[in-house]
Formats: C-alpha cells, sequence, structure tokens
C-alpha cells in the first residue's frame, strides 16, 4: 500500500497547523491566565471542556463505542503522563526553557514509535530529517537539556509520551474521530478529578476563559493531528513538528524582543530546509 503524494502533502500541511494550534493553546490563552492556578487544575478543566464540546459536537454518533478501548485508554493516558512529566520536572527546579530543549528529541521518537508500532518502516531520509529537525530546534530554543537524572527521565518522557501518542493516533485511523477524541481526554480528566478538592481555586471570569479557550483550541488542534496521522505515515510529518520552536523565536525577532544571534539563524534556515524537503519528497508515491 502506498501513501500518494497528496496524502503526504496533506499530512505534513495538517501536522503544521497542529503546530501553530499547540502554539496558540500555550502561549495565548496560557498566557492568559491571571491567578495563580495550578496547572493540574488547568488541565483538567482543558480536558472537561474537551469532553463536552465532543458530546455536542459528535452528540449524533455513539462517540463513546470502540473496537479497540484497551488500545484507546493506553493512548489516552499518554495525555496524562505528558503534562504531568513537564509539571514534575518543574517541581524539581528544571527551568523550561532547558526542559523543552530536551523534549525536542520528539521528531526522532516519533519516526521510530511509528515503525515499532506500526510497521511503518523508517527510512534514512526520514530520520536524518527528524535528527536535523530536532537539533534545530534545540537551538532555537537556546538552552540545554536539562541534566540530572529526574529531571532528564521526565523530559524524555514528556518527549516519548507526545511521540507515542502521534503513533497510535495513526493506528486509530480506521476508528471514528468523536471516538479517537472523546477517548484522549478519558484518562487525563478522571485521574485528575480525584486531586481537584485539593488544588481547585475557583476563577475569575478571565482565567475561565483563558481555560475554556486552552479547551477547545486544543481539541481543534487535537482534531487536526488525528487527520495528519490517518493522511500518512507518521514519518512525514514529525521533522515539521519542530515549527513549533520556530514559531515564538520569529516573533519575538519581529518585535525586537530578542537579538539574532548565529544558533537561532542557524536553528530557523535547519527547520525551514527541513520543511522544505519534506514537502519535496511528497512528490512521488511512497511505500508505507
Amino acid at each position: 500500500m502506498a501513501a500518494g503524494g497528496d496524502e503526504v502533502r496533506r499530512s505534513i500541511l495538517l501536522t503544521m497547523a497542529f503546530a501553530v494550534g499547540w502554539f496558540v493553546v500555550e502561549n495565548v490563552f496560557g498566557h492568559a491566565i491571571s491567578q495563580q492556578i495550578s496547572l493540574y487544575q488547568v488541565v483538567w478543566t482543558r480536558y472537561a471542556v474537551h469532553l463536552l464540546l465532543v458530546a455536542l459536537v459528535w452528540r449524533k454518533e455513539r462517540f463513546w463505542q470502540t473496537d479497540r478501548p484497551i488500545y484507546q485508554l493506553v493512548r489516552s493516558a499518554l495525555m496524562l503522563i505528558m503534562p504531568l512529566s513537564f509539571i514534575d520536572a518543574i517541581a524539581t527546579g528544571a527551568p523550561p526553557m532547558r526542559i523543552w530543549a530536551g523534549f525536542w528529541v520528539a521528531p526522532v521518537l516519533i519516526v521510530l514509535f511509528g515503525w515499532l508500532l506500526n510497521r511503518e518502516r523508517a527510512t534514512v531520509l526520514s530520520l536524518a530529517l527528524a535528527c536535523f529537525g530536532s537539533a534545530a530546534a534545540i537551538l532555537v530554543v537556546g538552552a540545554r537539556p536539562a541534566t540530572g537524572l529526574t529531571p532528564l527521565l521526565l523530559t524524555f518522557g514528556m518527549a516519548g509520551s507526545f511521540a507515542a501518542y502521534i503513533a497510535m493516533t495513526r493506528s486509530l485511523r480506521t476508528e471514528r474521530v468523536g471516538s479517537n477524541l472523546f477517548y484522549t481526554a478519558v484518562v487525563p480528566f478522571v485521574a485528575l478529578s480525584f486531586f481537584m478538592p485539593f488544588v481547585w481555586v475557583t476563577p475569575d471570569l478571565k482565567s475561565l476563559g483563558a481555560m475554556a479557550g486552552i479547551g477547545g483550541v486544543g481539541l481543534f488542534t487535537l482534531w487536526i493531528l488525528d487527520r495528519a496521522a490517518a493522511a500518512a505515515p507518521v514519518r512525514f510529518g514529525a521533522p515539521v513538528v519542530t515549527i513549533l520552536a520556530a514559531i515564538p523565536a520569529l516573533l519575538l525577532l519581529g518585535l525586537g524582543a530578542t537579538p539574532l544571534s548565529m544558533k537561532l539563524l542557524a536553528g530557523l534556515v535547519v527547520i525551514c530546509a527541513v520543511v522544505a524537503v519534506s514537502f519535496m519528497r511528497s512528490r512521488a508515491p511512497t511505500p508505507a
């Protein structure tokens, strides 16, 4: 079975749109929360809104039905592991930028998990593009990965859970989209519900609106990711996820809030090159 050029290009474009959506969730709505609210509450509220919207949008479908319930729940657990890994890494004293620097091994892991879970071959070009993209994203972040065993393991847990989620989403491409999105939120919502009485802070309207925005845009972003994974093997979109690192850097440069260093310039150029080569390789059908 072959992945045609149109499917590959659609997957790449959708992956880029996913990265833009993630930037909006993290840097627009995330920064709009005006109170000292626990990140656990933010994540719980995000998935509460997510589930509510799934129930509204897919109300005419039996979105809770799936042929692979255990697989769905395991994949859903990854959406709990990822934010908890970040929160716990912060709790160890690791600076956020160093956590994100370590996270950018994710493109390489996406390619590898696509091979391990879906038997979609990891070509030399796929691995090379993912490696170049990962290195470029770390340059753009401008920090070294967190050191120390615990922060390092948590950082890799964040990257690994994200990569495995994408590969498992590819495995579920024959399932209903509503079902995939419903189960994505089940484990994080249920697990964090037990902790809400201990961390709950009643949000003001601005913070509530920001958290609702995280849930709504987050759902749309995950829908985009679901469609990207369904369109083509995940090795094609993996390298272009790194534009998530480039977007804030470009905005800060445009606003004059950060100087243009050689490392930053090199990272941005390599990310652009990775995206360009990814599109060029989609011209011919590629065996899955």
